[in-house]
């Protein structure tokens, strides 16, 4: 093991501690330490103030009530912050002519699209927005999932590194593969990390970040499958789980293997990710050399965080600046609720009148006279008024109004503070005016639209990097399954169609056309998939965007869609004519229009439709001008061809009639002689009726003749 102590202050390089894998174990671990004692303080804190969130207290405590502002606040901040699942939205950058661009980003935009739907994605981004509210930094990061065919059975493998902290899993990009296996799909997930299990390398922004470093945690069997049965044997289990194996009756553990911790650095500064366990020295467990080949190396967009300052990265969580506000609110409402507990009707009487003053206050003695027996006596000691003495409750009920007041003060100002005031809450005052109500609407949203973009933000570049690893890993086999592209026509020729009857063979009369079309959209698709292997990752040419992560105003949507209406169809009717009427100027219109349209984010599905309208309108024939005899004549001309075809059509339509009309006859006189047939049937199966019956009466006749002979002979 490296003396890193020993070496003193000759440590200017990772070359002084040595060569090999202690040398590397110890410069992370020295990092690691480093990193460590900068973020200790805002750990301990963060931890204080996620409890404080959950309101967790020491069992069998003094009762003591709390204002719990902390879990309103992030009840209410949330929502606000991200409501909706975002859409990705890839574009050309430039949005110029580029078909295949266009189909380039048609196609990212669809792996994403899929990709987001099949991840829970809005419980990754609730929990990076949850971590951002409590302790101040949200983390999540992108998973490339390979599924492999071997022989009869489909596996999968991550090939990016490790997979949050979630399952544990930490799996090998570069495992030897056989020979028989084969890619049959791939996926690209995102995977909420969570924000003790995430450090990185002390910097003042996210552009000077060294190094990251990601946590999980794995049992032996897991140890083994992702790093060789030789390594995975020496690691360490240094994790117990909560509870142990000897509290089990007790404190049944949320698992009892025991684990090893199992840290993942990204070393920006080397391409290089490194594996190791901390509490098994000197070993490596393995090392890959850029493994994802992302934008920016990390796996990882910028965390979401709290208030920061240029000097450091290391968040302020958001209830440290209200905090004295809140332990204000706690004392004022543990005040208010020891005073409402004594806030009740209570006195003292002489002790020899107690059965009767007891009767006055128990329960059933409405609309009852209590009688008293040496009623001068009574009257002698000054009556009732003088024998109770009852607890002042008129104080307590004048300190408790102050306290509630002086609650209030302290809410608004912990408002003023957070900006979070009643309107952002959802109350209000019906005695306020309009202006007074828009004003404090104009001040909330002003102070939480920048933290409405960063979360927008996040959402984005997380959808950045999967774009990213959908470009740089994923075959065309994949982006062909996930897309539906290329959509090629079917090439088989109908049963029989090659004789003997042989379905699904390609016929020799298949028209040339449809394989031409097909070729050519092959090759367009091809082209498409290599632009996205150059310039997916980097965006020179193609843009990754996300909606809007905030519920979308329906209002301003159809408004949207209103005004884009408002605008193009007059700029419609003046382009159109223009175009049919100058085939030269018709490319013209188009830029025209398209510059138009482009403006408008939903009219992004007809530009396609658009582009083929003017190319149409470009190769129609020019049209002279009205007055001239050019113009005139080619009027005429027109009406000829128009009359031609208009006469051309109501012969086609004659023909067709008189077609039915025959067809109609043809199918009246097959079912009169159908009728006639059956007729004919009918008699005859009448006339062999009658015979029938004929002969069965013959045949009686003469059974009773015999019959009459036979009794003759016998008498």
């Amino acid at each position: 093991m490296v003396d890193v102590a020993a070496m003193g202050d000759r440590i200017e390089t990772a070359d002084d501690l040595g060569a090999g894998d202690a040398a590397t174990f110890a410069y992370w671990e020295i990092q690691e330490r480093i990193a460590e004692k900068e973020e200790r303080p805002w750990i301990k804190r963060a931890r204080e103030i996620v409890k404080r969130y959950r309101d967790e207290r020491p069992q069998g405590g003094p009762r003591t009530s709390r204002f719990n502002i902390l879990w309103s606040n992030v009840q209410t901040l949330q929502p606000t912050l991200y409501s909706r699942t975002p859409r990705p939205d890839v574009e050309r950058r430039f949005h110029d002519q580029d078909p295949t661009g266009r189909l380039a980003a048609i196609l990212i935009e669809r792996c994403l699209t899929y990709a987001v739907d099949a991840a829970d994605f809005d419980a990754i981004m609730r929990g990076v927005v949850e971590d951002r509210l409590l302790p101040g930094r949200g983390v999540a990061r992108v998973v490339y999932v390979p599924h492999f065919r071997t022989q009869s059975s489909v596996s999968s493998q991550n090939e990016q590194g490790a997979v949050g902290t979630g399952d544990g899993l930490i799996a090998d990009q570069r495992l030897p593969m056989p020979e028989d296996h084969e890619v049959v799909f791939e996926e690209v997930k995102p995977v909420y990390v969570f924000w003790e299990d995430y450090r990185e390398g002390p910097a003042r922004q996210w552009s000077e970040v060294p190094w990251v470093r990601f946590r999980a945690y794995l049992t032996r069997d897991e140890l083994i499958v992702r790093f060789g049965p030789e390594k995975g044997r020496k690691v360490n289990l240094d994790h117990a789980p909560r509870g142990g194996s000897e509290s089990l009756k007790d404190d049944p553990p949320p698992d009892v293997f025991k684990k090893a911790i199992v840290h993942e650095v990204w070393d920006k500064a080397a391409k290089r990710v490194i594996w190791y366990a901390p509490g098994t020295p000197d070993l490596l467990l393995d090392q890959q050399d850029d493994p994802l080949r992302l934008p920016g190396f990390f796996p990882n967009p910028d965390p979401l965080l709290a208030t920061t300052t240029n000097d450091k990265r290391i968040p302020v969580p958001d209830f440290v600046e209200y905090q004295d506000q809140a332990h204000e609110l706690d004392v004022i409402t543990a005040r208010i609720d020891r005073l409402t507990r004594a806030l009740k009707v209570s006195g003292i009487y002489p002790g020899e009148e107690k059965q009767l003053l007891q009767q006055l206050i128990d329960e059933g003695t409405e609309n009852r006279l209590i009688p008293v027996a040496d009623w001068p006596a009574f009257v002698d000691k000054g009556s009732l008024a003088n024998m109770i003495q009852w607890l002042p409750v008129q104080q307590i009920a004048e300190t408790l109004v102050q306290l509630y007041n002086a609650r209030d003060r302290v809410k608004a100002a912990l408002y003023e503070i957070t900006g979070i005031g009643d309107i952002m809450r959802g109350m209000t005052n019906p005695q306020e005016t309009l202006g007074a109500q828009e004003l404090k609407a104009n001040f909330a949203t002003r102070r939480i639209v920048p933290q409405q973009k960063e979360v927008g933000r996040f959402a984005r570049d997380l959808l950045r990097l999967m774009g990213a690893v959908i470009a740089e890993h994923f075959s065309e086999k994949t982006i062909g399954m996930i897309s539906g592209y290329a959509q090629l026509d079917p090439l088989v020729a109908p049963d029989g169609a090659m004789g003997g009857g042989a379905p699904g063979l390609l016929g020799p009369n298949v028209a040339p056309a449809v394989l031409e079309a097909n070729l050519a959209r092959a090759q367009q698709f091809a082209a498409a998939v290599a632009l996205m292997r150059q310039d997916g990752a980097q965006g020179f040419r193609i843009d990754i965007e996300a909606d809007s992560t905030i519920a979308p105003d329906e209002q301003a949507e159809k408004q949207a869609r209103v005004e884009f209406l408002q605008q193009m169809v007059p700029l419609l009717e003046q382009v159109v004519p223009l175009a049919m009427g100058n085939p030269a100027l018709a490319s013209v219109c188009r830029e025209i229009t398209l510059f138009a349209a482009r403006g408008f984010r939903i009219a992004r599905t007809l530009e396609e439709t658009l582009e083929r309208a003017f190319d149409v309108l470009a190769r129609m024939p020019a049209a002279a001008p009205e007055g001239s005899s050019a113009g005139r004549a080619a009027a005429a001309d027109v009406a000829i061809r128009a009359h031609a075809i208009d006469a051309k059509s109501q012969i086609e339509r004659d023909k067709n009639a008189i077609a039915a009309a025959k067809a109609f006859g043809d199918h009246q006189l097959e079912q009169a002689k159908l009728a006639a047939q059956s007729l004919a049937e009918h008699a005859r199966l009448g006339v062999e009726t009658e015979r029938l019956e004929t002969e069965k009466v013959s045949l009686g006749l003469r059974a009773a003749e015999a019959a009459a002979r036979q009794a003759q002979d016998l008498g």
